[in-house]
């Protein structure tokens, strides 16, 4: 269960986020809509340990993700909007950075690796330049570093934040939605 309580954001003198709160309760998908300039972004950054509040909690599984933060942020995988992926590196390159920086490693970190790059599709682009790929694949490979470690821990699906707020292309979109089905009839 993800719980928001009071998370507010100011910068400066300007309100982002208002006093904000509500679940996620667990085995249930939820949607996160508004205007832009709402502060979805700021209020998922929030969620994610990745920008503080001016004020409020959020609890991640029953940790205070600004109290135990690093065992809040080992039930969350976030994938943002832009990806914040290395194009330098290819796909299996990159997934084994991230595996290592959450502390996955030896046969574990391989398992995972493979298991996420057949999950999102992704084996036909794993040795290619991550530059190289197309929208939908570098995307695929984001969703790939989010589920990272979540796989061993059978997250539930509300553990996985998603912020993919461009329409693109149907089919690069499959992946996910597929994913999710998936976990599902895993009893995530």
């Amino acid at each position: 269960m993800i719980k928001v309580e009071h998370l507010t954001k100011y910068y400066g003198d300007f309100l982002e986020v208002d006093d904000l709160s509500f679940e996620i309760d667990e085995g249930h998908v939820y949607g996160f809509l508004g205007p832009n300039g709402a502060g979805k972004s700021t209020t998922m950054n929030m969620m994610t340990g990745c920008l503080s509040a001016t004020s409020g909690r959020v609890e991640v599984g029953g940790f205070d993700l600004f109290e135990d933060a690093d065992q809040a942020k080992k039930l969350i995988g976030y994938l943002p909007e832009q990806p914040p992926l290395y194009m330098n590196e290819t796909p299996a390159e990159y997934l084994r950075f991230v595996g290592e920086a959450k502390g996955l490693r030896g046969a574990e970190l391989e398992r995972q690796i493979q298991a996420v790059i057949e999950q999102v599709r992704i084996a036909e682009v794993k040795n290619r330049r991550i530059s190289a790929l197309s929208k939908g694949y570098k995307q695929r490979v984001g969703i790939a570093q989010a589920l990272l470690e979540l796989t061993l821990k059978r997250a539930s699906l509300e553990d996985i934040f998603l912020e993919l707020t461009e329409n693109g292309d149907p089919a690069d979109q499959t992946p996910a939605g597929e994913t999710t089905e998936e976990q599902e009839g895993e009893g995530a």
